[in-house]
């Protein structure tokens, strides 16, 4: 729904109201526009931030501006906003939290050499959500993860076998192809 330019005038004055749950509540609106999304992106504030970072308007320039954000919430909520580019979630599947790689590995628009990638990971708790998204583990997927087999730290080795019995098991994973050849293990 279109807003009258008093709806986004008053918009504008409450972003920039003294209380930051008001500002919070701006950088939420589903019809914030981009100018004030970024304005409040670089609030003083975390939470107006991570308003604007689950706000599917923000664009991805935004996006990647919160992504690097000191605050592990404000991280969590770009990763789990499924309008964030691949690139964005590729080097947030990489955060030193562990919340939020796991958002990654949620987010609907995650690519599958992300997941992948995300198969490994050090926290068990990421590497099981990534194992129970339906994608389909090709042929030669399958033959790319047992050769990194070879060279697989302990923690990497385990987690190649659990991907290759799902594998043996059947496991369907909606026909998309895993190119691991990208993906560092």
């Amino acid at each position: 729904m279109e807003m009258t330019k008093e709806e986004l005038k008053e918009l504008d004055r409450l972003s920039k109201d003294e209380y930051s749950d008001v500002r919070q509540e701006v950088a939420e609106h589903p019809n914030c526009p981009v100018k004030i999304l970024d304005r409040l992106s670089r609030d003083k504030n975390g939470y107006v931030r991570c308003g604007v970072a689950e706000n599917p308007n923000s664009t991805a320039e935004i996006l990647d501006r919160l992504s690097r954000d000191e605050k592990r919430e404000v991280r969590q909520e770009v990763a789990n906003n499924p309008n964030c580019p691949i690139e964005i979630l590729d080097r947030l599947s990489r955060d030193e939290c562990i919340v939020v790689r796991l958002m990654v590995a949620m987010n609907p628009s995650c690519s599958v050499e992300v997941l992948v990638g995300l198969t490994v990971d050090p926290d068990k708790d990421v590497s099981v959500e990534v194992m129970t998204w339906p994608y389909t583990i090709s042929e030669e997927a399958t033959k790319s993860l047992r050769s990194r087999k070879e060279t697989a730290t302990p923690e990497e080795l385990e987690r190649i076998e659990e991907m290759l019995s799902l594998a043996e098991l059947g496991v369907r994973f909606d026909g998309k192809s895993l190119d691991l050849s990208k993906i560092d293990i």
